[in-house]
This record gives structure tokens, C-alpha cells and sequence, in this order.
């Protein structure tokens, strides 16, 4: 146990008590959740920056010291879609239509639809 009058050489761990490791992880958990978002690029390049300004005072004998964080992530990706554009009774209206309002019998799991592997080509027509 560290002696009460004994003074510690200022280092990275023990920096504002503690407080230049505490925001990096804070930082890094954010950094770690959107590497696992499905809606960001797997591969983009995500940085976290840990900034320690010190300010001396004129007389040299001591500086004023801010510790700062700042994280670069993965955008969320844009989601496209396709309206259709044209005038109703109210005016100009634009309607979304999804694949599956179209073709009802498609599973809604995505654009793939099962075939029948029991039937040729032939018998298909």
C-alpha cells in the first residue's frame, strides 16, 4: 500500500486518477460496438485518439493538463429503396412498394424463391 505522503511520478495509469485510461475505454466499448453493428462496413478503419495537453505555467513549475478522447467510427451504411411517383385525387403521391406486396407467395426472409427440385425444366413450362 502507497504510503498517504508519498507522491507518485505522474504516469499514463494513474493520469487525473485515472481518468486518461477510464475515457480511452470508454471510448474503445463504443469503438468495439459498432465494429459488431451489422449496419456499419465490417473492414472499415475505426480510431480512437487520446489527447493529453499539458500547459505550463509561466514559472515552469507546473501545467495545467486536459485529457481528451475522440473516436472515428463506421458510418451507419444508407438503405436504399424505390418509390413510385404519380398524381391522385390529392395531388402528387408517391408510393413504396416492397417485393413481397407484389408477390405475396415470396418468403419475406429476402429476394431468393425456393424451386421445385422435383420437376424438369420441361415440366415447368
Amino acid at each position: 500500500m502507497a504510503e498517504l505522503t508519498k507522491i507518485d511520478t505522474v504516469s499514463l495509469e494513474n493520469l487525473g486518477g485515472g481518468a486518461a485510461v477510464e475515457k480511452f475505454n470508454d471510448e474503445l466499448v463504443e469503438v468495439l460496438r459498432n465494429i459488431q453493428d451489422p449496419n456499419t462496413s465490417p473492414t472499415a478503419m475505426r480510431e480512437i485518439k487520446l489527447t493529453v495537453s499539458l500547459k505550463p505555467a509561466d514559472d515552469r513549475a507546473s501545467a495545467a493538463v486536459t485529457i481528451s478522447t475522440t473516436k472515428k467510427l463506421s458510418p451507419i451504411k444508407a438503405y436504399g429503396t424505390q418509390v413510385f411517383i404519380g398524381r391522385g385525387a390529392a395531388g402528387f403521391e408517391a408510393r413504396e412498394v416492397m417485393q413481397a406486396d407484389m408477390f405475396p407467395g415470396l418468403p419475406s426472409s429476402g429476394n431468393v424463391y425456393p424451386m421445385d427440385k422435383t420437376k424438369t425444366m420441361e415440366e415447368g413450362k
